[in-house]
């Protein structure tokens, strides 16, 4: 099973990649994930998500921006 997500919504960092999960309204936490690309256009995710996460799907690359000067 897999969560199918737009592209947009993972960050590539060399071998690792990210999505944005939704803490509360206002914070969300970055979380590696494994899947693989469905057709150029959406990602599955396997690994790293439940179902009921809120998964940011538009300007996640932004928001690694801001956690990578954070490290």
């Amino acid at each position: 099973q897999a969560i199918a997500v737009p592209q947009a919504a993972i960050v590539r960092d060399k071998d690792i990649r990210y999505a944005f999960i939704r803490t509360s309204s206002e914070s969300y936490r970055r979380v590696i994930v494994k899947g693989y690309d469905l057709d150029g256009r959406r990602f599955a995710i396997t690994e790293g998500v439940s179902p009921n996460d809120e998964i940011l799907t538009q300007g996640a690359v932004l928001l690694n921006e801001r956690f990578s000067k954070q490290d």
